[in-house]
């Protein structure tokens, strides 16, 4: 079962085409208006730099498109009701106990390759 992310706008915004600063747009159409309060259901997410993340919005697009990107400052990202701090240097994980980490999502005695895996 995939988990489910969410987009909540802190703060009205735009959510453009390009990460950066809106202010540096002169085409209007690769822009959209996103009022404070709002809440997108995602198929996925990332931080591109310091200031942006892409978010690929989940079943269908806005206003034709269905990956944009949004100022940090104006939105917080929720992984099943848990908020993801969207920290300028990235995020961080800590292993709780032992662990393998997999390129893919699969029982990890099916990887044959150790490219494929890396135990901690």
């Amino acid at each position: 079962m995939a988990l489910t992310s969410t987009m909540k706008i802190v703060e009205d915004t735009v959510l453009k085409q390009k990460p950066v600063d809106s202010t540096e747009i002169e085409d209007t159409n690769g822009i959209e208006s996103v009022p404070e309060g709002s809440e997108l259901q995602l198929e996925a997410w990332k931080k591109v730099d310091n200031t942006h993340i892409e978010a690929t919005v989940a079943d269908g697009d806005l206003n034709g498109q269905s990956t944009w990107y949004a100022y940090t400052g104006h939105v917080q990202i929720f992984l099943e009701n848990h908020k993801i701090p969207l920290h300028p240097k990235g995020l961080s994980l800590k292993v709780i106990e032992d662990t393998i980490l997999k390129q893919k999502p699969v029982d990890s005695r099916e990887l044959n390759n150790p490219k494929d895996k890396h135990s901690f």
